[in-house]
């Protein structure tokens, strides 16, 4: 059996419920109501109605405007001067929603208004808001029921047919056509007006007059203009009305009525003239239409303390409700979705009662308090008394003088299964309380010699019945445990664990457990011990864990707390808690460990106990509330935390170690610094469903925006937008989202994705709103989720179409008529340099002419003349002879040297083909004057290559050198030349001999480097050079030269 110790750092403090009044007063319970004030934005204290309409928003009515709330701010409409569309007066008694989703606002003096929540418009409808508002009449009573709408006013109420109204008819025109009434009633008299109405959900409707003397009944007739009246004194009731508060609610079909004033509530059967129930009040009534819930009546009770009555009208069964905190409750307006009542108060602002925090139920207690396993045995009034957490009774077993015959000093107590209280001795011993007999007795647990230092720190009881205690001796550094034989209480076994604790003034001990095999499990300050009693060999009987650093499979923390056996696979699993490091759970057959802390959902790392609940959940009490985690399942595959707090209905956030249990009913129980819970799982964890998310805020640039101030960007309200338009001006964008879960929006979660730009879905946590910057032009989707205080991920997103559009620089045309500028200009530059080279090349054939014409026909008519005079001396003249014969030689070399330039000047040249022919030839007459054997390859796909003009000449050049050398100086026999194409971009020429060679560097060989013109190797270089080329020459003695040249085309 798991034992209990509680901490001597634990405060109790005195019980304030248990059901033990009286059968004529009704339970008492307390309960926290979170507020909304003018502090929070709303326009005034003093709320007249309210509603949630289909959307989710709450919608709240008050004097001074209308107010919608997202659960994060307040929206209020107001009257605007000069606006025509907006509220005509701030006064605002009503509102309605029918549906088909119209909004129905009853004013103070001004008639009825149909609401337009897209456009921010208000529409009177004329009939009310001219007949009647001239008559200085205020809707008093609004209601929409199968598709009627219920008006009602002073002294008339009216029905409309309101089942064709759409958004399309928000105009006076159409208002004036199809709103009108399809019947009336006239109840008050001429004295005494309507105080208030009440539609039931037959649509049977109830007046009660304003001196609170008459009701009045009547029935739908749909045949009839004008509805019969059944009308009611209330001394008909057989009670006395007592000014000014009272209501009376008819039980439907039937003649009874429930009835309340200012100090009872009563159930009146007319047809048999008697009253079934009658109960005092403890205050006053403070409203006169109570709220009708699930066959139960709301309404509230005093007025400066206030409470909230739930009357069961079936049973007969009164409850109350009081906040924690003096509220002054006036009215219940409505039930949300949630489950949640909205309560206006009297001008304090709105009270929000949640009926799921009852099943948080509270004790206190300022004295001992001792955990059993299915009850509390506590101080109150200086006496003893027995709590039952099955059936929530008290009972009262001693007075203090007997249950404290020694020292009221004490650490821990303990309730075993015989009904004895243990708890904290002196020297050597403990004191037992038997609460069957009322007897006190002191039991000795170590020997007089022990030492000073041990210290009894706690007890449990195993399934034998034997109890152990645990003893921390801090002289030794050791802790052990200490059996008492429970009938005879000997002492018997000693068992010493086998290690050393560091001794900071704790205890060794957290916690113990016995599995169902009998297995102890020990949760100390040094980690998780295994001991099996039925083990001889002591080394066989223990087991130990500590954490091992770096191993994330070792348990987190040696420093422990409790320990909870898995609820479905207790022989396998193991729950410990830490202090610091969350908890984890142990696998019994591998040693493995799985960590669960913050990071995973835990409120808070310092986990105090663990329980199971019938359905396999996990409850953790943390110093930041309960939290109740489902481990890993198929929906959950990283498992489910759900966390309560304080505002859940707890006593406390902050709890203790070593007090909590689990009932043989299913209720839990955990001490807490501020008090103590005890609840039933079932109803705690009850589901809410999804709850819708919508948008409520849009900022552009740092500020807010609407459609009334930037019409450029969107055209109706946020909330109802599906797309927004945002202009290039925009950098920065900020939309702000709401779930419309009202319960607690610290437990609220959101994620979001932005197609177009996220890669995807990203969690915003609590945070309820997302800024982006400098989107770029284009169309997006904005998707948001959000999970509720439940922690169920909602599957109906909010979706926003995103348009970005591009400035002026961004748009397409923009881009296209800068591709043709760009086009433009780049041909442009073509034409211009295409028109440069044409006139480069007209240039080039010119001076090609004039070469060949001018200077060509001057070297001619030299080299002629030097010809004749040659002939004419006759070789008499020995002087004058070489001479002439010199002026021709070099006239005829300047004028093969000027047809060179003549054709490598001419653009007819620059096809290779060209070259080619010219190389051809030059190569022809050189060896045939020498009887060399000429053998020359040109590739196909050379001759197509196009050279410029300095790449063809030189190559030319560089040929002609090559070409000579080899003629004139090696002797060869042979001549090879190979022309050819390296891809498409290289031209390589290789020109070989088998001639006599030469020895680089011999001045004997450097004829073969001596050309006509004086042009040698290093001029051949020189041209390769130019054309970015490779020349390469090869020769050794008697083994010919072949020289390589390689360059770009």
């Amino acid at each position: 059996m798991a034992g209990a110790r509680l901490s001597i750092c634990c405060t109790y403090f005195l019980l304030s419920w248990f059901p033990v009044h009286a059968q004529d007063q009704p339970g008492t319970r307390q309960v926290k109501m979170p507020m909304l004030t003018i502090n929070d934005g709303l326009s005034q204290g003093w709320v007249n109605d309210g509603m949630q309409d289909k959307e989710g928003f709450i919608w709240l009515a008050t004097p001074d405007g209308l107010n919608r709330y997202d659960g994060y701010e307040f929206k209020v409409y107001r009257n605007v001067p000069g606006d025509s569309f907006s509220l005509p007066v701030n006064h605002i008694n009503c509102i309605a929603e029918d549906d088909n989703g119209n909004f129905w606002v009853g004013t103070s003096w001004k008639g009825l208004y149909l609401f337009d929540r897209k456009k921010d418009r208000f529409y009177p409808v004329p009939f009310f808001s001219d007949s009647m508002s001239a008559k200085g009449a205020s809707v008093i009573f609004l209601r929409c029921q199968n598709k009627k709408l219920f008006v009602g006013f002073p002294r008339v109420m009216f029905v409309l047919d309101i089942s064709s109204i759409t958004d399309e008819d928000y105009s006076t025109d159409s208002l004036s056509k199809k709103a009108k009434p399809m019947a009336s009633c006239s109840v008050a008299t001429a004295a005494q007006p309507i105080a208030y109405y009440f539609l039931y959900p037959d649509n049977s409707i109830e007046a009660m007059s304003i001196d609170f003397e008459q009701v009045s009944f009547f029935n739908p007739n749909p045949g009839a203009t004008t509805w019969a009246v059944q009308q009611l004194n209330l001394t008909d009731l057989g009670v006395v009305p007592k000014f000014p508060h009272i209501f009376v609610y008819r039980y439907p079909g039937k003649n009874i009525y429930c009835v309340a004033d200012t100090t009872q509530l009563w159930v009146y059967d007319a047809t048999e003239k008697k009253i079934r129930f009658k109960q005092t009040l403890p205050a006053p009534v403070t409203e006169a239409t109570p709220r009708f819930d699930s066959g139960k009546l709301l309404f509230c009770l005093g007025l400066e303390k206030a409470l909230l009555v739930n009357f069961d009208l079936t049973s007969f069964r009164l409850s109350i409700i009081q906040p924690e905190k003096d509220t002054r409750l006036h009215k219940v307006l409505f039930k949300d979705r949630t489950g949640m009542f909205w309560i206006a108060t009297n001008a304090d602002g709105l009270a929000l009662y949640d009926p799921r925090k009852l099943a948080f139920q509270k004790t206190f207690g300022n004295g001992r308090l001792v955990i059993g396993t299915n009850r509390i045995i506590t101080e109150l009034d200086s006496k003893i008394y027995e709590f039952n957490l099955s059936t929530a009774r008290l009972r009262m077993i001693a007075g203090t003088e007997e249950f404290n015959p020694i020292s009221a000093i004490y650490l821990w107590e303990y309730l075993d299964n015989r009904g004895r209280i243990w708890r904290t001795g002196e020297g050597n011993s403990v004191i037992a309380y038997d609460t069957l007999s009322r007897k006190t007795s002191k039991v000795a647990i170590l020997p007089e010699s022990r030492s000073a230092y041990q210290e009894i720190s706690g007890v449990f009881q195993d399934t034998n019945g034997s109890l152990w205690f645990e003893i921390s001796d801090h002289a030794t550094n050791k802790g052990s445990i200490q059996e008492l034989n429970s009938e005879s209480l000997m002492p018997g076994r000693r068992i010493h664990f086998p290690v050393t604790f560091e001794d900071k003034g704790n205890t060794f001990f957290s916690s113990h457990l016995e599995d169902e095999n009998g297995i102890h499990w020990f949760a100390t300050l040094m980690g998780l011990f295994r001991l099996d009693m039925k083990q001889k060999n002591e080394k066989e009987q223990w087991k130990h864990w500590v954490n091992v650093p770096g191993d994330s499979t070792s348990i987190p923390s040696n420093f422990l707390n409790g320990m909870c056996a898995d609820p479905k696979e207790p022989n396998r699993y193991l729950w410990v808690s830490t202090r610091g490091a969350g908890f984890f759970r142990l696998d019994k057959e591998s040693g493995r460990c799985v960590r669960y802390s913050t990071k995973d959902g835990l409120p808070n790392d310092y986990a105090m106990e663990i329980q199971s609940d019938e359905t396999g959940n996990l409850w953790i009490s943390t110093n930041r509330g309960l939290s109740c985690f489902t481990p890993p399942t198929g929906e959950f595959p990283k498992g489910r935390f759900r966390n309560f707090t304080e505002a859940d209905g707890l006593a406390g956030n902050e709890f203790d170690v070593n007090g909590s249990r689990k009932t043989s009913d299913g209720y839990l129980y955990f001490v807490g610094v501020k008090g103590n819970n005890w609840f039933k799982p079932a109803e705690v964890l009850t589901h809410e469903g999804p709850v819708p998310v919508r948008f409520t805020l849009l900022q552009v640039n740092n500020e807010p925006a609407s459609f009334t101030t930037h019409s450029q960007i969107l055209n109706e309200d946020i909330a109802y937008s599906t797309e927004i338009t945002l202009t290039p001006d925009v950098r920065v964008v900020t939309i702000g989202f709401s779930a419309l879960d009202f319960r607690n929006k610290e437990h609220l979660q959101y994620k979001y994705y932005l197609e177009g730009f996220d890669e995807s879905w990203s969690h915003a946590d609590r945070r309820n709103e997302i800024t982006y910057t400098n989107l770029s032009p284009k169309r997006y989707t904005l998707r948001v989720l959000a999970c509720n205080s439940d922690g169920v991920w909602g599957k109906e997103e909010a979706s926003m179409v995103i348009t970005v559009l591009p400035a002026w620089w961004q748009t397409m045309w923009f881009k296209i008529l800068v591709i043709l500028l760009a086009g433009g200009s780049i041909y442009a530059f073509y034409r211009y340099r295409l028109h440069q080279k044409l006139k480069l090349l007209t240039i080039r054939n010119k001076i090609a002419g004039d070469l060949h014409d001018e200077i060509g026909s001057t070297l001619s008519s030299i080299s002629l003349s030097s010809a004749i005079i040659q002939k004419k001396l006759n070789h008499h003249d020995s002087e004058v002879s070489p001479l002439l014969k010199q002026i021709s030689s070099n006239t005829d070399e300047m004028m093969e040297a000027m047809s060179d330039i003549v054709w490598s000047i001419n653009t007819k040249n620059d096809r290779f083909n060209l070259v080619h022919d010219r190389m051809r030839a030059y190569a022809i007459e050189m060896t045939e004057a020498k009887n060399i054997l000429l053998t020359m390859e040109v590739d196909e796909r050379a001759e197509q290559a196009h050279l410029e003009m300095v790449k063809r000449k030189n190559l030319y050049l560089i040929f002609k050198e090559a070409v000579n050398n080899a003629a004139k100086y090696s002797g060869c026999s042979n001549l090879w030349i190979m022309i050819s194409l390296e891809g498409n971009k290289k031209l390589s020429m290789v020109i070989k001999d088998d001639g006599k060679g030469f020895s680089a560097g011999s001045n004997g060989d450097r004829k073969w480097a001596a050309s006509r013109g004086g042009n040698g190797i290093e001029n051949m270089k020189k041209r390769a050079a130019e054309i970015n080329g490779v020349l390469e020459i090869d020769s050794s003695p008697e083994k010919g030269t072949a020289l390589s040249l390689t360059f770009p085309l």
